[in-house]
Order: C-alpha cells, then structure tokens, then sequence
C-alpha cells in the first residue's frame, strides 16, 4: 500500500493509490488471464526455489538468500562479468 497525505499535509486528508484493469471485451480479459497464467508457471522466482538455488523468509521477505548451489552460480555469473570489464577497460566502481 502507499498513501500520502493531500498536499503533503499531514492535517489534509489521506489519499490511498488503487490499481485497475479493463477491458473493451470479454475474449480480451480470457486472454489476459490466460497470458497470467503462463507467467506464473515461468515465474524465475518459482523456478529457482523449486531448483534449490534460493529461498525466502518472513523476516526480510523481499529479499532472496542464495542457497549452496544458486551461490554457486551467483559467484560464477559475478567472475564472468568482472573478468570481461577488465578486459574492456572498466573499472568496478561499488
């Protein structure tokens, strides 16, 4: 949720954002959901946890935390990457 207050007054009234979707016709929100659908099997978040390469907890729920394997591969993601800005000139600037 986010909410701010009018005017950034803390003495206005709070405004809350919503969302929405529509639709001109009903073949048109089958495929939308359809398309969701389909997302959600290729969701990478799903996979790697099904793989054992990450997993999530309560206490810092939007964080992922590298299991063995997935960290693993992390750090090899992160070597390639380093050795290939070295070889073209660039400094790594954390």
């Amino acid at each position: 949720h986010s909410a701010t207050n009018w005017l950034g007054d803390t003495d206005n009234d709070s405004l809350q954002r919503m969302y929405g979707i529509s639709f001109p016709d009903k073949k048109m929100l089958k495929v939308w959901k359809e398309n969701q659908e389909k997302a959600k099997e290729r969701d990478h978040r799903r996979i790697a946890i099904k793989q054992d390469l990450i997993m999530f907890h309560e206490l810092s729920a939007g964080s992922a935390f590298w299991l063995p394997h997935g960290a693993r591969i992390y750090n090899k993601l992160i070597s390639f990457i380093k050795e290939h800005y070295w070889k073209r000139g660039y400094d790594e600037i954390i």
